[in-house]
């Protein structure tokens, strides 16, 4: 008997290591986290407690914010494995309540003009602030441009369309207004382009696009009538926020 106990013990003592060490592995392995990417490239990691295509999702983040999403809203729904120190890491990654339903922005962006019947190369500079609605987007822009001796600067308003998919976004747009330079020149302008824009944060992206532009330039000197008509290609980059 003295002989048996000590083996049972043994053997217990092991039984109980052995189930402390599969509890703890267990605790330590890979749960799932819902991510809900939106259409507007936006995305949530948290867990999914209810939802359907007919009614809305809700979404619980770890600061026990919760979001109520459209199916029409969402792209798609994945699932992300974690520990909890990863968890804890995800908050730099967040979205908060304003920038998911931010749907202003403002576009920053210039570069190279090639001016098509003219013999010198130019530069632009274009600001746009915008308000999205979906896929759309309208808004108002200014621009600089440089064409010859000629300083245009027109007001116009734009109008694009962006393919939300994940981080890399095509998009095109049209710009249509009037310009005005100095010595009383002036006319109208319209511009159609396309571009690609890459996401590095939910509020903020990198962009670079391509786009024919069109200039009138009026203008009366020494009692003459002049009008000039300026095709041109351009080339910009720039930043939207």
């Amino acid at each position: 008997m003295r002989q048996i106990l000590p083996g049972k013990i043994l053997l217990i003592v092991i039984s109980f290591f052995i189930f402390l060490f599969s509890f703890k592995d267990t605790s330590s392995q890979s749960q799932f986290l819902d991510i809900v990417w939106l259409k507007n490239g936006q995305y949530i990691k948290g867990l999914i407690i209810s939802g359907s295509t007919n009614e809305k999702f809700k979404i619980i983040d770890i600061y026990g914010r919760e979001y109520s999403i459209e199916w029409a809203e969402i792209d798609r729904i994945e699932k992300d494995n974690y520990t909890k120190e990863r968890f804890l890491g995800y908050a730099k990654n967040y979205i908060d309540s304003s920038a998911l339903n931010k749907p202003y922005s403002l576009i920053l962006k210039g570069g190279f003009m090639r001016v098509m019947n003219a013999v010198s190369n130019n530069v632009n500079f274009n600001i746009i602030a915008s308000y999205s609605i979906k896929n759309f987007s309208i808004g108002v822009g200014g621009m600089y441009s440089k064409i010859e001796k000629n300083q245009i600067f027109p007001i116009y308003l734009d109008g694009r369309y962006t393919f939300n998919y994940t981080a890399i976004k095509p998009f095109f747009f049209v710009n249509t207004g009037y310009g005005l330079g100095s010595d009383g020149k002036k006319g109208g302008m319209f511009a159609m382009g396309a571009g690609v824009r890459y996401q590095l944060t939910t509020v903020f992206s990198i962009l670079t696009d391509i786009s024919y532009y069109y200039q009138a330039v009026d203008y009366e000197s020494q009692g003459v009538k002049f009008k000039i008509r300026y095709d041109c290609a351009l080339i910009n980059a720039g930043i939207q926020f």
